[in-house]
């Protein structure tokens, strides 16, 4: 149990409680064995294709809208294209996490916070303007190409954790930390894949 950034151990004498300081890192990561309480669930493999579906298309959609800004000679008419790109594009990848995510099955009642899980769809569609603006440029550079995948891949990590964020529900929680990393790499990774 988590109170105030201390955590409760109880100790024998009196039923006396003592505070332990606890760090950032130990509040969003687990250190140590993972608990028996810990709560676990199944994945609903319907859902899951259906997430990947959805990815696919959309990322399909969106950068091809990208690839189509640099046939248009308006102004108003590429940016309408890179608007309707990121929006596809971003919706496209984060509807595939939302879908993963109630693909998720748990034995415990879990709602979302609206804000928090808004905010992950804003952060992918300004992460997918982002790349879609690199992109869509006539003189691709392999500083380009070297950045652009890192910016989208810590956004869709942005994305990915605030949608967890979002979860509301009587638990906590916690990150393995070689988990974390390895899913930083994947996001990073398969970025680098869409976008070359």
């Amino acid at each position: 149990m988590v109170l105030n950034n201390y955590r409760l151990r109880g100790v024998d004498a009196g039923d006396i409680m003592i505070l332990e300081s606890q760090s950032f890192l130990e509040q969003f990561f687990l250190v140590g064995e993972i608990p028996l309480t810990a709560e676990s669930g199944v994945y609903v493999w319907p859902l899951v294709i259906l997430s990947y579906l959805i990815a696919s298309f959309g990322s399909f959609a969106g950068l091809r809208l990208a690839l189509n800004i640099r046939n248009f000679e308006s102004t108003n008419h590429k940016r309408a294209l890179h608007i309707g790109g990121a929006l596809t594009f971003g919706a496209g990848i984060w509807s595939m996490h939302f879908i993963g995510m109630l693909a998720y099955d748990m034995d415990m009642v879990h709602k979302y916070d609206f804000g928090l899980t808004f905010l992950s769809m804003l952060v992918a569609v300004v992460a997918a303007y982002g790349v879609l603006l690199v992109i869509g440029k006539s003189n691709l550079t392999k500083r380009y190409l070297f950045f652009a995948p890192i910016f989208l891949g810590l956004a869709i990590c942005v994305m990915h954790y605030t949608g967890m964020a979002a979860m509301d529900m009587d638990a906590d929680i916690f990150y393995v930390p070689w988990l974390f990393a390895l899913s930083v790499v994947i996001a990073i990774s398969a970025s680098a894949a869409a976008i070359l």
